[in-house]
């Protein structure tokens, strides 16, 4: 019996005996979920509530909208026909480019889909105030009212070799759009009277 409670006592202690070659790992970058798939090569979308930021994904022909925090998955978008080329957030809504359809979702249910007036598909969708902006390939800029999804404003740019890349609404500008190109070139248009009021010299590269 005592040689049983001494063989105890001993594994005890050598259980309790720290390991002197234990590395201490940094955690930062440590797994902690995993998601699957959960996006694309479409440029997410991040939405600050309050305290909250939420993150909207494309995969494919349909989104994820998550909490950051957590990570959870609080929306599932619809299936759409043809692939998302552009999405944002707003409030509760979610706007995607689709083919040549601006689609309004709200909390991840489709609540109405807007025919572009041109033919070619819609390439980025951007946030400017109460409006929804966007570009398709035929360099036609297409403005809509976020509340009523309207169509509020149309810009046919001139036929040159000036190609829409990327677009932004930079602080401060009222009712102005900066515009940049595949060429390299820039233009400020104002979106109320419909013209171009500047433009950049081209940086050599998109």
């Amino acid at each position: 019996m005592a040689a049983k409670q001494k063989s105890k006592r001993v594994r005890q202690s050598a259980a309790a005996k720290p390991v002197k070659n234990a590395v201490r790992r940094c955690r930062i970058f440590e797994p902690f979920r995993t998601l699957g798939y959960v996006a694309g090569e479409v440029p997410h979308s991040i939405q600050m509530r309050g305290q909250d930021a939420f993150l909207t994904t494309s995969i494919g022909k349909s989104f994820h909208v998550y909490d950051i925090e957590t990570l959870n998955l609080l929306f599932v978008g619809p299936h759409l026909y043809e692939d998302i080329t552009s999405v944002i957030s707003s409030g509760e809504h979610t706007y995607v480019a689709a083919g040549g359809k601006l689609v309004v979702c709200h909390r991840g249910k489709k609540i109405t889909e807007i025919e572009n007036t041109g033919r070619s598909p819609l390439r980025s969708l951007m946030i400017f105030g109460e409006h929804i902006v966007g570009y398709d390939d035929e360099g036609r800029i297409s403005i809509w009212d976020s509340k009523t999804q309207d169509l509020f404003a149309q810009i046919a740019l001139p036929k040159s070799d000036f190609h829409i890349s990327c677009m932004l609404h930079p602080s401060t500008y009222l009712n102005k759009l900066l515009l940049g190109s595949i060429s390299g070139r820039l233009e400020i248009w104002n979106i109320k009277t419909r013209k171009r009021i500047y433009e950049i010299k081209s940086f050599g590269s998109p």
